[in-house]
Protein backbone atom coordinates (compact mmCIF):
# COMPACT_ATOMS: atom_id res chain seq x y z
CA UNK A 1 0.00 0.00 0.00
CA UNK A 2 1.32 3.42 -0.92
CA UNK A 3 0.83 6.56 1.17
CA UNK A 4 -0.98 9.81 0.54
CA UNK A 5 2.45 11.46 0.27
CA UNK A 6 3.29 9.02 -2.55
CA UNK A 7 0.09 10.00 -4.36
CA UNK A 8 0.86 13.71 -4.02
CA UNK A 9 4.42 13.17 -5.22
CA UNK A 10 3.14 11.15 -8.19
CA UNK A 11 0.51 13.84 -8.89
CA UNK A 12 3.15 16.57 -9.08
CA UNK A 13 5.09 14.51 -11.62
CA UNK A 14 2.19 14.81 -14.07
CA UNK A 15 2.49 11.16 -15.09
CA UNK A 16 -0.85 9.90 -13.75
CA UNK A 17 -4.36 9.74 -15.11
CA UNK A 18 -7.50 8.94 -13.15
CA UNK A 19 -10.90 7.60 -14.12
CA UNK A 20 -13.76 7.86 -11.63
CA UNK A 21 -15.42 4.48 -11.16
CA UNK A 22 -17.53 5.15 -8.06
CA UNK A 23 -19.14 8.37 -6.79
CA UNK A 24 -21.27 8.54 -3.64
CA UNK A 25 -21.90 4.80 -3.74
CA UNK A 26 -23.00 4.77 -7.38
CA UNK A 27 -21.32 3.76 -10.62
CA UNK A 28 -23.58 6.24 -12.46
CA UNK A 29 -20.92 8.88 -13.11
CA UNK A 30 -21.97 12.27 -14.57
CA UNK A 31 -20.80 12.75 -18.16
CA UNK A 32 -18.36 15.58 -17.34
CA UNK A 33 -16.59 13.30 -14.83
CA UNK A 34 -16.34 10.24 -17.09
CA UNK A 35 -13.23 9.06 -18.87
CA UNK A 36 -9.54 9.36 -18.16
CA UNK A 37 -8.33 12.71 -16.85
CA UNK A 38 -4.77 13.74 -16.14
CA UNK A 39 -3.71 14.41 -12.54
CA UNK A 40 -1.72 17.62 -12.85
CA UNK A 41 -0.84 18.89 -9.37
CA UNK A 42 -1.24 18.56 -5.62
CA UNK A 43 -0.94 20.58 -2.44
CA UNK A 44 -1.19 19.74 1.25
CA UNK A 45 -4.96 19.12 1.17
CA UNK A 46 -5.86 18.07 -2.40
CA UNK A 47 -4.86 16.76 -5.77
CA UNK A 48 -5.89 18.47 -9.00
CA UNK A 49 -7.34 16.75 -12.04
CA UNK A 50 -7.53 18.36 -15.48
CA UNK A 51 -11.12 18.59 -16.67
CA UNK A 52 -12.14 17.96 -20.28
CA UNK A 53 -12.55 21.72 -20.78
CA UNK A 54 -8.93 22.32 -19.73
CA UNK A 55 -9.62 23.73 -16.25
CA UNK A 56 -8.37 22.18 -13.01
CA UNK A 57 -10.75 20.33 -10.71
CA UNK A 58 -9.84 19.90 -7.04
CA UNK A 59 -10.20 16.55 -5.27
CA UNK A 60 -9.93 17.35 -1.54
CA UNK A 61 -8.06 14.77 0.52
CA UNK A 62 -8.88 15.87 4.05
CA UNK A 63 -6.99 13.27 5.99
CA UNK A 64 -4.56 10.47 5.12
CA UNK A 65 -6.58 8.09 7.30
CA UNK A 66 -9.54 8.57 4.92
CA UNK A 67 -7.57 7.75 1.75
CA UNK A 68 -6.29 4.46 0.33
CA UNK A 69 -3.87 4.50 -2.59
CA UNK A 70 -2.09 1.47 -4.00
CA UNK A 71 -0.78 2.84 -7.29
CA UNK A 72 -3.68 1.57 -9.39
CA UNK A 73 -6.68 2.60 -7.25
CA UNK A 74 -7.48 5.69 -5.19
CA UNK A 75 -10.33 5.39 -2.68
CA UNK A 76 -11.64 8.33 -0.62
CA UNK A 77 -13.77 7.64 2.47
CA UNK A 78 -16.03 9.78 4.62
CA UNK A 79 -15.39 9.99 8.36
CA UNK A 80 -16.78 6.95 10.13
CA UNK A 81 -18.92 6.59 13.23
CA UNK A 82 -17.57 5.20 16.47
CA UNK A 83 -18.91 4.71 19.97
CA UNK A 84 -18.12 7.23 22.68
CA UNK A 85 -15.01 6.63 24.75
CA UNK A 86 -15.30 6.26 28.52
CA UNK A 87 -14.11 9.83 28.99
CA UNK A 88 -16.67 11.13 26.47
CA UNK A 89 -19.40 9.13 28.23
CA UNK A 90 -18.49 10.74 31.57
CA UNK A 91 -18.71 14.22 30.04
CA UNK A 92 -22.07 13.42 28.40
CA UNK A 93 -23.39 11.98 31.68
CA UNK A 94 -22.37 15.20 33.46
CA UNK A 95 -24.31 17.24 30.92
CA UNK A 96 -27.37 14.99 31.19
CA UNK A 97 -27.37 15.56 34.97
CA UNK A 98 -27.40 19.34 34.41
CA UNK A 99 -30.02 19.21 31.65
CA UNK A 100 -32.36 17.07 33.75
CA UNK A 101 -32.66 19.55 36.62
CA UNK A 102 -35.95 21.39 37.06
CA UNK A 103 -34.14 24.76 37.03
CA UNK A 104 -32.53 24.01 33.65
CA UNK A 105 -35.78 22.74 32.14
CA UNK A 106 -37.59 25.90 33.26
CA UNK A 107 -34.89 28.12 31.74
CA UNK A 108 -35.05 26.09 28.49
CA UNK A 109 -38.79 26.73 28.26
CA UNK A 110 -38.25 30.44 28.97
CA UNK A 111 -35.55 30.54 26.29
CA UNK A 112 -37.98 29.04 23.80
CA UNK A 113 -40.72 31.57 24.65
CA UNK A 114 -38.44 34.61 24.66
CA UNK A 115 -35.96 33.73 21.92
CA UNK A 116 -33.35 33.50 24.65
CA UNK A 117 -30.15 31.53 24.57
CA UNK A 118 -28.96 31.06 28.15
CA UNK A 119 -29.29 27.27 28.05
CA UNK A 120 -27.53 27.09 24.66
CA UNK A 121 -24.55 29.02 26.00
CA UNK A 122 -24.52 27.01 29.20
CA UNK A 123 -24.26 23.80 27.15
CA UNK A 124 -21.63 25.29 24.84
CA UNK A 125 -19.59 26.49 27.82
CA UNK A 126 -19.89 23.11 29.57
CA UNK A 127 -18.57 21.07 26.63
CA UNK A 128 -15.85 23.55 25.66
CA UNK A 129 -14.54 23.85 29.22
CA UNK A 130 -14.48 20.07 29.49
CA UNK A 131 -12.32 20.01 26.33
CA UNK A 132 -14.99 18.22 24.30
CA UNK A 133 -16.67 20.98 22.27
CA UNK A 134 -17.45 18.50 19.50
CA UNK A 135 -19.82 16.60 21.83
CA UNK A 136 -22.30 19.43 21.46
CA UNK A 137 -22.65 18.28 17.83
CA UNK A 138 -22.71 21.74 16.24
CA UNK A 139 -19.22 21.86 14.82
CA UNK A 140 -16.28 19.63 14.08
CA UNK A 141 -13.33 19.80 16.43
CA UNK A 142 -10.06 17.88 15.97
CA UNK A 143 -11.77 15.87 13.21
CA UNK A 144 -14.68 14.79 15.43
CA UNK A 145 -18.36 15.73 15.78
CA UNK A 146 -21.24 14.08 17.64
CA UNK A 147 -24.01 12.69 15.45
CA UNK A 148 -27.42 13.60 16.90
CA UNK A 149 -29.19 10.73 15.12
CA UNK A 150 -27.07 7.93 16.55
CA UNK A 151 -25.37 9.51 19.57
CA UNK A 152 -22.06 8.27 18.17
CA UNK A 153 -19.02 10.27 17.06
CA UNK A 154 -18.03 11.01 13.48
CA UNK A 155 -14.25 10.62 13.66
CA UNK A 156 -11.89 11.22 10.74
CA UNK A 157 -9.55 8.58 12.17
CA UNK A 158 -12.21 5.98 11.34
CA UNK A 159 -13.01 5.06 7.73
CA UNK A 160 -16.68 5.42 6.91
CA UNK A 161 -18.38 4.88 3.58
CA UNK A 162 -16.60 5.09 0.24
CA UNK A 163 -17.19 8.55 -1.22
CA UNK A 164 -15.17 8.15 -4.43
CA UNK A 165 -13.04 5.57 -6.12
CA UNK A 166 -10.70 6.19 -9.04
CA UNK A 167 -8.78 3.86 -11.27
CA UNK A 168 -5.23 5.21 -11.66
CA UNK A 169 -2.76 4.60 -14.48
CA UNK A 170 0.63 5.96 -15.51
CA UNK A 171 0.98 7.83 -18.77
CA UNK A 172 4.05 8.79 -20.76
Amino acid sequence: MKTLADLKRDAKSGTLEARMILRCGSTDIPEQLQGWRRIVDSNSVAIFVLRHDGRKSELPLKKASLVEYDGSTLTVFSAGLRDLTEQEKRVMDGWKRIASTDEYKERAINDAYTDGSSTYYQEKWYFENAGFGYLMGCKEERGMRRDFATGKIFDDKVKGEVVMRYEIRKVA
